[in-house]
């Protein structure tokens, strides 16, 4: 419960993190696995958990790319619709005037200015919106295979590193290995540079 509480909490970049993370180290512990398969499963649950927080992020773009749409043919049909019941009480009269025409037609022109004082605002914010959208996915796919790149080396350096007992040798320097500090720090520095980016 509280894992599955602690997950519905997190969003963004940091689900993208914890889905490959969490699927590298559960194929990791799989006995014949190589780096590659590793690898493998660790991207597509970065693509996963990418698709999931995009889809989210689009949910409501389709509302508002209704209203830009459609709203000015509402006006439109309004307008139309507001004339002709002008022209249609005009052919019983004898005499036409502009005073007998011209209060259906500004109400016709007001159905238009109002499907247009919709369709504006919506389109404005779909567009807004949308190129956020699209800047946040770059983000998503530049943070996905730069941690990608940090597993692959991750995944390199436990298959030399790593004797069959399980125990970290010790580099030729004398200096016994820490993947998960290198991981860190590599970490750090991806995160940094997307940021920097965007």
């Amino acid at each position: 419960n509280e894992a599955a509480q602690r997950k519905g909490e997190i969003s963004g970049l940091e689900a993208i993190f914890e889905g490959g993370l969490r699927e590298f180290n559960r194929v990791r512990q799989r006995r014949g696995i190589d780096a590659r398969s590793q690898l493998e499963g660790a991207q597509r649950a970065m693509r996963a958990a990418s698709s999931r927080e995009l889809d989210g992020l689009e949910h409501n773009l389709e509302f508002l790319a209704n209203v830009g749409s459609i709203s000015p043919y509402v006006g439109l049909f309004g307008t139309v619709l507001g004339i002709l019941i002008s022209f249609h009480g005009l052919a019983t009269m004898k005499e036409a005037t502009i005073a007998t025409v011209a209060p259906g037609i500004s109400e016709a022109l007001l159905a238009t200015a109002m499907g247009l004082f919709a369709a504006i605002p919506a389109v404005w914010a779909y567009n807004r919106f949308a190129t956020r959208v699209e800047r946040i996915a770059l983000r998503y796919d530049t943070f996905s295979e730069e941690f990608s790149s940090i597993l692959q080396r991750q995944a390199h350096l436990q298959s030399v590193d790593i004797v069959p007992a399980g125990r970290a040798v010790e580099h030729q320097v004398g200096v016994r290995s820490d993947p998960l500090s290198e991981l860190g720090r590599e970490l750090d520095v991806a995160l940094e540079g997307v940021f920097s980016a965007a």
